[in-house]
């Protein structure tokens, strides 16, 4: 950074902030997002504080207002953390324990002093905040399948979430927040934390730069933004749909866009196999077996004409995606600008309505999107609803509602 400009953003500081994304696979789409609004005050300065993966991930963000501070895997964390010093705030994206590492990590970061409001993002309200011990014996218990399973949800629901209360007190000391991504589980962490205690940081924001390239589509191309994963996702019911279309009416009228990491640990493979049998058939769908570069990513989202949000819902006994979780689907649609499709019971936005159609089941998703593909003036007038929609989650904005 040339003197005389880290002089001029120095004199005229605003906050420094600390970015904490230190998980092993961490959001980060998020820190993008998080990075995006605090930088739209040209006073503040951000330092992204994350591991070496994070830093081959997050290197593109650099810049005169943007820094990175990278911890070598040789290092240990807490020694880490003692690096973040002289900081007005220290906002945590991805820490929850749900693995022997990520509860050294949360161990290492509630012994830490930051000496700053700590605004933490709560991933997930009843990991957080549901601890009597016949809760967690349901999370435990909850669609159990293996031994292995079980022997897992036991650590994470009696070991590890014991270092919850310590962390909620510390956050509490340091007269910060309790961060999520929406309005309605903003409601919701009100009821735990007292609404003077949340803030909101939406997992996307709108990208003004992202060109919308779906205009030129000959099918109706669908894009299902996430993990290939038979937990959170219901592939099955699609991919049956598109098994019986003898008439090939449906293999000629979309074009599916699978855009995420497949997850094998969550079945994902499986869902692979029967897409490939789909795909021998004729049927457009794209897989992809890595995690793709943020710009290759957004390059594949730019072409989407309509995200589909085919979520299931409940994840748990007190575990539901809009209601003690939320998705990334509508930030999806949020940062390109693009039309969506939901689950009907899903609690929506308010400020995405008009943009965003609702379903009951797939036969009749599927109906939806075959509407789409046949009336394209329909299309065109979501899509600019879906712009105007979308314009309301700028940066910036969204920076002043946080102050």
């Amino acid at each position: 950074m040339p003197i005389f400009f880290q002089f001029y953003l120095e004199s005229s500081l605003e906050m420094r902030i600390a970015l904490l994304e230190i998980a092993p696979h961490g959001h980060y789409t998020y820190v993008e997002s998080i990075v995006h609004i605090f930088s739209s005050n040209p006073a503040n300065l951000i330092t992204i504080y994350t591991n070496e993966r994070g830093g081959m991930m997050l290197q593109y963000l650099e810049n005169q207002q943007i820094r990175l501070e990278v911890k070598p895997n040789t290092e240990g964390v807490f020694s880490f953390f003692q690096r973040i010093k002289n900081v007005d705030k220290v906002v945590v994206v991805t820490l929850e324990a749900y693995s022997k590492e990520t509860y050294e990590l949360a161990k290492a970061f509630e012994k830490t002093n930051f000496n700053c409001p700590i605004y933490y993002v709560l991933h997930n309200f009843d990991f957080w905040f549901q601890q009597s011990f016949f809760d967690k014996l349901r999370n435990v218990l909850y669609q159990l399948k293996t031994f292995k399973l079980f022997i897992y949800n036991l650590k994470i629901y009696f070991k590890y979430s014991l270092i919850n209360p310590k962390i909620i007190e510390k956050i509490k000391q340091s007269k910060g927040r309790f961060v999520t991504m929406s309005d309605n589980l903003a409601t919701e962490l009100a009821h735990f934390v007292g609404a003077e205690n949340v803030a909101i940081l939406p997992f996307s924001i709108f990208d003004g730069q992202l060109v919308d390239r779906s205009h030129d589509n000959k099918s109706l191309r669908i894009c299902i933004a996430g993990q290939v994963s038979a937990i959170r996702r219901d592939y099955v019911s699609i991919l049956n749909i598109l098994a019986l279309d003898t008439e090939r009416t449906l293999k000629n009228a979309f074009d599916w866009d699978f855009l995420g990491k497949v997850s094998t640990a969550e079945g994902g493979q499986d869902i692979v196999v029967a897409a490939n049998r789909l795909i021998e058939r004729g049927h457009s769908i794209r897989i992809y077996q890595d995690f793709l570069s943020m710009k290759d990513y957004d390059a594949h989202l730019a072409k989407a004409d309509i995200v589909l949000g085919n979520l299931i819902l409940k994840q748990g006994p007190m575990a539901q995606y809009g209601k003690s979780k939320e998705t990334g689907v509508i930030f999806t649609m949020i940062k390109a600008a693009k039309v969506g499709l939901l689950p009907a019971d899903y609690p929506l936005e308010p400020a995405l309505k008009s943009s965003v159609l609702t379903f009951n089941n797939y036969e009749e998703a599927i109906k939806i999107l075959l509407e789409l593909h046949q009336n394209k003036a329909a299309l065109d007038q979501l899509k600019e609803a879906a712009l105007i929609n979308s314009q309301k989650y700028t940066p910036l904005s969204i920076y002043q509602k946080l102050k």
